[in-house]
């Protein structure tokens, strides 16, 4: 029935009753509602349950701010940018990640990630040493190490204070040019490719203890090291000395992840995220579809429960346009 209609069946009804009328057919009453009705059957079941990631990347604003207003060596490098490279690796593979400061507790993950850390505080890289020696896996990338918290030039080389975790020493750092790109090869290592292109930057560096992993393939810079692995205590330090393509990161990350045992929900179509939370030792697994068409979720939830809806999980969920479902056991 039509409001107009309802509002000729009731002549006398008053302004409210009226506005309630139109309010109950609008779509967002209809969604508030859901929502309420949604809320009340979880009650506080959620209420306090946390994202257990063993993955930190650092987010340091100083840092942010420092490499922004650098003069060099090219306009090109975004901090954020570089940030959110390396989160869409974690997130390909549905892993979760803590985005964390430098002086965040490191001892609670068993990988931290920290690209473009240009900015190296004083009692980081201790931090870092010893996360390292106790068993971590550090990772992080060209323009690092170059000053410290008073943006002052760290002495004595790149990548200063993290030189010793490193096992390297950056001679000198190349900006190519925005067409320009290099190759690196990983020779006899098991990669899904044996050659990926780089850009933007490319660092040309020494061992000093660490081990060549990859190795450039052109230019002047061709034979020295692309991407090195330091073994520090019984931990690991990678650096990347160039800007990977999309599918060199992931396979780097994908590694590092099998290394770690780290293993994510696995890759999803696009726009389907899952998720997990944990409170008083009882995990709530959260599928959601973030487009609107109804995607396939190929991870099998036979044996869970939705708390949303009561009914069980299956082998094969399709779920709906912007749907959602919360699984336990």
């Amino acid at each position: 029935m039509r409001i107009k209609d309802r509002m000729t069946n009731f002549p006398t009804a008053s302004i409210s009753t009226v506005i309630q009328l139109i309010i109950d057919d609008t779509r967002v009453f209809r969604e508030v509602a859901e929502l309420g009705n949604e809320l009340a059957h979880l009650g506080n079941q959620l209420i306090g349950a946390e994202t257990k990631a063993r993955i930190g990347i650092i987010f340091d604003w100083d840092n942010y701010w420092a490499l922004e207003y650098t003069s060099g060596p090219t306009v090109d490098l975004y901090y954020v940018d570089q940030i959110q490279r390396y989160y869409e690796t974690l997130y390909h593979n549905q892993v979760a990640v803590d985005i964390i400061p430098v002086d965040a507790d490191f001892e609670q993950y068993d990988m931290i990630l920290a690209p473009v850390l240009y900015m190296v505080k004083k009692g980081t890289a201790e931090k870092l040493e010893q996360f390292v020696a106790k068993g971590g896996t550090f990772l992080t990338s060209f323009m690092s190490g170059i000053v410290d918290q008073s943006d002052n030039v760290h002495l004595g080389g790149y990548p200063g204070p993290l030189r010793k975790l490193l096992g390297i020493w950056v001679e000198e750092i190349d900006a190519l040019a925005p067409e320009k790109r290099n190759t690196v090869e990983f020779g006899s290592r098991d990669c899904n490719k044996p050659s990926y292109e780089c850009s933007m930057l490319c660092d040309l560096l020494h061992l000093e203890g660490a081990e060549a992993i990859a190795e450039y393939k052109s230019d002047f810079y061709k034979g020295m090291p692309a991407v090195t692995k330091n073994s520090f205590g019984k931990g690991e330090a990678w650096y990347l000395a160039t800007l990977p393509e999309k599918e060199m990161l992931q396979e780097i990350i994908d590694h590092l992840l099998k290394e770690k045992n780290i293993v994510g929900f696995g890759v999803q179509p696009e726009g389907i995220e899952i998720t997990s939370r944990v409170k008083d030792g009882k995990e709530f697994i959260f599928v959601m579809n973030h487009t609107d068409e109804a995607q396939t979720v190929a991870n099998s939830f036979v044996g869970y429960e939705d708390i949303l809806s009561s009914a069980e999980g299956t082998e094969e969920l399709l779920l709906e346009p912007f749907g959602v479902r919360i699984y336990t056991k």
